[in-house]
């Protein structure tokens, strides 16, 4: 009778672990596997975190170069005409680069004459903007063939005509240039530079541009007008705050003037979106590998079973197998989460040192990575440590040969 109330003693905690770090070397092959499975998805959580803050970092520093560094001024229609007036006054303002207005022109350019053909050419309608004498510097038009329009060309109101690269071809222009020309509203316009783009207003690339003296001289129509103004990085919140009383003092009411979002809340807002989708792919891909780890143990409890029939026959309770197996998944989970943490770190290396720029990532996310996959190793196999604990040790010992 005492024999039969005699209860089977389990094996400790770090007996356990030490038989199942045996096993996982007894068996390098199938430990293996099932390490890669889970490093691909701890690697493809790293990078994804990693290329993701790195890129975002190189967005704030585009939004703080350009969209800091510029206010937007718009008038209703009768005070059109004083956004042209106001450029000096707000070229004299401390904080202030440049003040330029663009008007959209309601003729359009069509193709003139060149130097190898009189026949100006059909199909062709480019739309048409009137510039002031700092629009290069206020818009930073850059990469030019060929000359801008400086302020000789505005006090003289000449006809003449800078060409976005965008449409240069369409209208058949080539360098030197100088001799071609585009037709607007009837007269023959020379154009006498391209430029390649235009970082503040992008749509400018596809468009002909000629200086506000000649189109005011011409009584051309404008269908909508703005006054860009650049300003040093953290005047703009200021200066759109005076551009009303600038423009039209006795009714700043009607004029809006607009900067853009601070820094900061952009970056919260941008943080906050990507985050969210980065963090679903990061886990989507741990998913994935534990799903694996899962898959494998189970064939691999399949495949032990003269094992563990054999470790019950000399003692092991079915607690001690369960616990074997789970142990086995969480060691597993954490080389995978390390070796994919790693290389996850080497990718988002190599990618911001092929895009040039500076790789962005906290070393806590691999340690954080690799106890997750421990973690997420462990609760995987709980259901073949299942399967293995309810094996009675004669059904597997009939397996031994």
């Amino acid at each position: 009778m005492a024999e039969g109330k005699r209860r089977a003693v389990g094996l400790s905690f770090a007996a356990t672990l030490r038989e199942a770090i045996v096993s996982i070397v007894a068996n390098p092959v199938h430990s293996a596997f099932n390490v890669a499975g889970m490093a691909l998805g701890a690697t493809t959580a790293i990078a994804a975190i990693g290329v993701s803050t790195t890129s975002q970092s190189q967005v704030d520093s585009v939004f703080d170069a350009y969209a800091q560094t510029q206010v937007t001024v718009v008038a209703d229609d009768t005070d059109g005409p004083r956004l042209a007036q106001s450029e000096a006054r707000f070229e004299e303002l401390l904080g202030v680069v440049a003040a330029t207005t663009v008007a959209r022109l309601q003729e359009l350019a069509a193709p003139g004459q060149t130097r190898s053909s009189d026949d100006p050419g059909s199909g062709v309608n480019v739309t048409v903007y009137a510039i002031g004498p700092s629009a290069v510097d206020a818009l930073e038009l850059g990469d030019w063939a060929g000359r801008p329009i400086d302020a000789g060309f505005h006090g003289r109101r000449d006809a003449v005509a800078v060409v976005g690269a965008g449409v240069a071809h369409d209208l058949g222009l080539s360098p030197p240039y100088g001799e071609a020309t585009v037709k607007i509203a009837g007269e023959e316009v020379t154009v006498i530079g391209v430029f390649g783009f235009s970082p503040r207003e992008r749509q400018l690339t596809q468009a002909v541009l000629v200086p506000r003296s000649w189109s005011e001289l011409q009584s051309l129509a404008v269908t909508a007008q703005q006054l860009i103004v650049r300003v040093d990085v953290g005047a703009a919140n200021v200066i759109a705050q005076r551009a009303p009383g600038i423009v039209d003092p006795f009714e700043p009411e009607r004029v809006t003037a607009s900067a853009p979002p601070t820094a900061d809340a952009l970056r919260a807002q941008v943080a906050t979106k990507v985050g969210v989708l980065v963090f679903a792919m990061a886990a989507g891909a741990l998913l994935v590998g534990s799903i694996g780890i899962s898959n494998t143990a189970l064939v691999g409890v399949l495949r032990r079973t003269g094992e563990f029939s054999l470790r019950r026959a000399l003692g092991a309770t079915p607690r001690d197998i369960a616990r074997l197996v789970i142990i086995e998944g969480a060691i597993l989970g954490l080389l995978s989460g390390v070796l994919g943490g790693v290389t996850g770190m080497l990718v988002v290396v190599g990618v911001s040192w092929v895009a040039g720029w500076t790789p962005l990532l906290e070393v806590g996310w691999v340690g954080l990575v690799a106890i997750g996959a421990s973690v997420l190793g462990a609760l995987f196999s709980a259901y073949p440590a299942r399967r293995a604990s309810a094996l009675e040790p004669a059904t597997g010992l009939r397996q031994i040969q």
